[in-house]
């Protein structure tokens, strides 16, 4: 297995050998795989935590609050960027990443609805 210098040094000289004009296209193609993935995985989040019975609910409240971030997001956003500056902007969003990362960090332990099922019937015997 290859280390991580060595991949890294790979996927370097993948890049190089992709003509100059052409990266701009090929990052703006990626892009939006990289954004629906990680939205894919909070979605996966939610259902892997809740019974079966219930996935339909929460998926619906996952969703409700993002779009409700989404549609709240733009107006602040804007404003720091009016009056701020894009510094400001980029530095709003990596406070805003940080903070999300410390409120979600207690739920890195949580178990699945099957690893709790699992736990359940190991001491039922």
């Amino acid at each position: 297995m290859a280390s991580t210098p060595d991949m890294l040094a790979q996927l370097n000289g993948f890049v190089l050998c992709i003509p100059l004009a052409c990266r701009g296209q090929l990052s703006l193609t990626l892009l939006p795989a990289v954004r629906v993935s990680a939205q894919m995985l909070i979605g996966l989040c939610g259902a892997e935590m809740v019974g079966p019975q219930t996935v339909g609910a929460s998926e619906g409240f996952l969703g409700w609050v993002a779009y409700l971030g989404a549609a709240n997001a733009g107006i602040p956003l804007s404003i720091i960027v009016k009056q701020f500056g894009w510094d400001a902007y980029f530095g709003t969003l990596i406070v805003a990443c940080g903070l999300a990362v410390l409120l979600l960090s207690p739920m890195t332990r949580l178990r699945s609805f099957v690893q709790r099922e699992a736990v359940k019937a190991k001491r039922a015997e």
